[in-house]
């Protein structure tokens, strides 16, 4: 079973204690602060899957917190709670990239689903994360073999055009690569994060 680490951050050591252990389950291994400075810095050493924290704390606070992990670590969900809850600032958290927004007394029902959704959609998110390095790889440049001169002038064409807006066609004889050239120039260029659409026309 593949555990999955969750940072908690509050001021209150008593706090910390009552969260781990209403969210208690094998598969969960928890690290816990009082300090958020600390916290930010071990999310950034890796292998965390999300981090629950305080909205109101010093000297950094909970949207603090927030906006550090989304800026150097956007793939990392951050779940929010706090016991002085107004729209002003559930809008700027869930703005910012929060996943959602607990108010304190939060429901141990509530709780445990929040945590459960948020670790469902990291999981999702490292996966397609992953499948779109798997395809980059299998479809770039590098994997198109040929060493002539004509080939070499197809690979400096596609480096300069995928960047690019332009509408390109690609015309040779059928089986000599021209969906591969295609795909290469889509993993190259900056919609690479996008799907890349194959149609037979003939079909």
């Amino acid at each position: 079973m593949a555990v999955q680490k969750i940072i908690i951050i509050d001021n209150d050591a008593n706090v910390l204690q009552v969260l781990e252990a209403m969210l208690e389950r094998p598969e969960y291994e928890f690290l816990t602060f009082v300090d958020a400075q600390q916290a930010v810095q071990r999310a950034k050493e890796g292998d965390v899957d999300l981090v629950i924290t305080d909205l109101k704390m010093s000297p950094m606070d909970g949207l603090g917190v927030l906006r550090r992990i989304k800026r150097d670590m956007p793939q990392l969900e951050v779940l929010m709670l706090t016991a002085h809850a107004t729209v002003e600032t559930a809008i700027e958290a869930m703005k910012e990239g929060a996943f959602d927004y607990l108010i304190k007394p939060v429901k141990m029902e509530e709780l445990k689903l929040t945590v459960s959704r948020a670790l469902s959609h990291q999981k999702i998110c490292k996966e397609n994360l992953y499948l779109k390095g798997q395809l980059a790889g299998r479809y770039g440049l590098e994997n198109i073999v040929g060493m002539s001169a004509a080939m070499q002038g197809v690979f400096d064409l596609i480096h300069k055009v995928a960047p690019t807006e332009l509408a390109v066609l690609i015309s040779g004889e059928s089986g000599t690569g021209k969906e591969l050239v295609a795909r290469a120039m889509h993993y190259a260029s900056s919609r690479k994060g996008f799907p890349f659409v194959a149609v037979n026309c003939g079909a």
